[in-house]
């Protein structure tokens, strides 16, 4: 009966020693936890707006084009 706390003290140390590895995992990637998905959506979306010279949602209200950049806009030369 000496051996009585074998298995409680097994599983409290395997308990510390996976707790110890999560940590290690949570340190390698900390961006698993992050919603980076989103993040780069509206990267992506923001890039794609530079790219097409065209006026999109970018959390402000638009202003009138004005007519010597309406080019840029409708693709129609206004000379």
């Amino acid at each position: 009966w000496n051996h009585a706390m074998l298995i409680p003290a097994t599983a409290v140390i395997s308990t510390m020693l996976i707790g110890i590895e999560e940590i290690g995992t949570q340190l390698e990637e900390p961006f698993t936890v992050l919603p980076m998905q989103a993040f780069c959506n509206k990267i992506y979306n923001w890039c794609m707006e530079i790219v097409s010279w065209a006026p999109g949602d970018n959390g402000r209200v638009m202003k009138e084009v004005r007519p010597e950049h309406k080019y840029f806009t409708d693709g129609v030369d206004p000379y």
